[in-house]
């Protein structure tokens, strides 16, 4: 099995096995085509040819479906047996989706000084964030709702 690219896998293996139309397929789906619905996310569905006119098979739907379903359940076992495996494929779970993390503006304003601030004048904690925000980034948009502080924020921040 190997990704091609966006949602277009290659699975190379037999399809007139046993265990290819059996154990991990039916006689319709074997395994080869049940693996690639599922890793490219299609609906496990099988049609008759009748006059000419495709029509569902509801009966090896049914089973086509289990079968992708045992396929599943039997890949998420094996992911964990091996624990060389589950830590290579977890440090590369992370590596990929898990290595950005998003800032939070909110502990940042706490940490702002505001010099010439008037004294009587305490900016709530989003105010702050939005204020960092406003200086950290180019462009930044104040969607709070009416009366929550935003010209504040303006007045604060930085000069455009």
């Amino acid at each position: 099995m190997r990704h091609i690219g966006a949602n277009e896998w290659s699975v190379d293996a037999g399809v007139w096995s046993t265990a290819a139309r059996n154990t991990w397929g039916t006689r319709v789906l074997p395994a080869l085509k049940l693996f690639e619905k599922m890793l490219t996310q299609s609906p496990i569905t099988v049609y008759d040819t009748i006059d000419e006119k495709r029509v569902l098979n509801p009966t090896e739907t049914e089973a086509a479906q289990a079968k992708a379903g045992e396929i599943q359940e039997r890949f998420t076992a094996w992911v964990w047996e091996d624990p060389a495996r589950s830590h290579r494929l977890l440090d590369d779970y992370n590596r990929r989706f898990n290595a950005v993390q998003l800032r939070d503006y909110t502990a940042d304003g706490e940490r702002l000084s505001l010099p010439g601030m008037a004294a009587g004048f305490v900016p709530m904690p989003h105010q702050r964030a939005g204020v960092t925000r406003m200086i950290s980034e180019k462009s930044v948009g104040l969607f709070h709702e009416v009366g929550a502080g935003k010209t504040a924020e303006m007045v604060i921040g930085p000069p455009s």
